[in-house]
């Protein structure tokens, strides 16, 4: 699975938390900067959640994409973004 999106945020921290099984990575870029990766989970594993953390200077578009790959058994895939104080 290849999903891309981009959202505007407010300035802050923020919360990203993705499940999964398999593996996982999850970049994101801020505006026009270089792509970073905040999660790196490619692994044959159960169900697992990770999580990372990011902050904004200020209000701007942020752009995410997300690998994910299945081998066996459950196909389990859930991405969520939040406000971290």
């Amino acid at each position: 699975t290849i999903a891309e999106s981009s959202i505007l945020l407010t300035g802050g921290k923020w919360l990203l938390r993705v499940r999964s099984d398999d593996g996982v990575r999850v970049d994101v870029r801020v505006g026009d900067e270089r792509a970073q990766r905040l999660v790196d989970a490619w692994t044959w594993h159960v169900p697992q959640t990770d999580t990372a953390t990011f902050e904004l200077a200020r209000d701007t578009r942020v752009a995410f994409h997300v690998e994910h790959f299945e081998l066996d058994g459950w196909a389990t895939l859930a991405f969520a973004l939040e406000r971290s104080e």
